[in-house]
């Protein structure tokens, strides 16, 4: 096999996330199997007390309709107006707002003037704009080749049906594991903080948290500095060799979002659990914007799972999936 061709296979089995798309008040994107996300964002000079937001979510099958999640701030309502025409609420409280009839809600969306929140008293509680709803929609339905078909959301059809999706990779994750996690010294943390060029007097908590991946290896997130609401750790694997302590930086399918420019691995607020290895860099207090990603450990290297984003920091928390791969153990 020439070196050509393996460079090749290697580029096609990095995880290629979905991109982001973004007009006027709303952004869009899509997952690898083809699952999107329209998410409407806070318009420029809204006031706290006019803050909504919404997600219109569709899976790829050709069955699949969409379905609609809205969020408002501090505030209870029961019914939408969209150009006057009355939409009942569910949910409300410590659950989203959700419309009756979801199908029917976004027909009314797509072309609308006005959409407003009110109360059981019929007082507006918060606005939702429409403006670049049917361009994200469009997007959608271009991404799952339903343009010109009946299912399409915006520019329907009577072309047949969309093909059936890609399927999603499957990965083989290591089994998890009641082993012991090793305990490195302190010098041997020290180490790995001159490695990393994590001084223990950074800025933030001073951390070497570890977590055993098998009966032989251990994770180690190995603090190194903060600032207001991301902290960021390095990901080692120890294991013990003939007495000696080996230290290698974590390897990954595809580096997390805060990596390094010299290609070695850096995570911010970083947690291990039930075996999967989390990233969440926010990139701003409110956590309306930022990168997720989740990994498995497949025994030689970490796999993305998933990933999500949200390139625009105004006030959505509901990051788009761009990736997802299933997980077998």
């Amino acid at each position: 096999m020439t070196g050509a061709l393996l460079a090749l296979l290697a580029a096609a089995a990095v995880p290629q996330p979905g991109a982001i798309r973004t007009f006027g008040d709303w952004t869009v994107g899509c997952d690898n199997g083809l699952d999107c996300q329209a998410v409407a964002l806070v318009p420029d000079g809204a006031t706290a007390d006019d803050i909504a937001t919404a997600t219109i979510m569709r899976g790829s099958a050709a069955a699949d309709r969409p379905q609609v999640a809205i969020e408002l701030w501090n505030v209870a309502a029961t019914a939408m107006l969209i150009d006057g025409k009355r939409f009942a609420l569910t949910g409300g409280g410590q659950e989203e707002y959700r419309p009756a009839d979801p199908a029917a809600f976004v027909a009314a969306l797509i072309p609308a003037q006005t959409a407003v929140f009110v109360d059981a008293r019929g007082k507006i509680v918060g606005t939702l704009s429409s403006s670049g709803i049917a361009a994200a929609l469009l997007y959608i339905d271009d991404r799952q080749r339903r343009i010109g078909t009946a299912s399409a959301l915006v520019r329907k059809g009577t072309k047949p049906g969309p093909p059936t999706p890609s399927a999603i990779p499957v990965i083989d994750a290591a089994p998890i594991t009641n082993a012991t996690a090793i305990a490195p010294t302190a010098k041997e943390v020290a180490a790995m903080r001159k490695v990393a060029d994590c001084p223990a007097d950074d800025f933030g908590p001073v951390s070497a948290e570890t977590h055993a991946l098998d009966a032989r290896r251990t994770l180690v997130l190995l603090s190194c500095g903060a600032g207001a609401y991301n902290f960021s750790s390095v990901p080692f694997v120890i294991e013990r060799v003939r007495g000696q302590l080996k230290a290698d930086y974590a390897r990954f399918d595809r580096m997390p979002s805060w990596g390094e420019d010299d290609g070695n691995p850096m995570l911010v607020n970083a947690g291990y659990e039930k075996g999967v290895l989390s990233h969440y860099a926010k990139g701003r207090g409110l956590g309306d914007c930022g990168t997720s990603q989740e990994f498995v450990w497949d025994g030689a290297r970490f796999r993305l799972t998933e990933q999500r984003e949200m390139h625009e920091c105004r006030g959505s928390v509901d990051w788009i999936r761009t990736w997802r791969a299933a997980v077998k153990r």
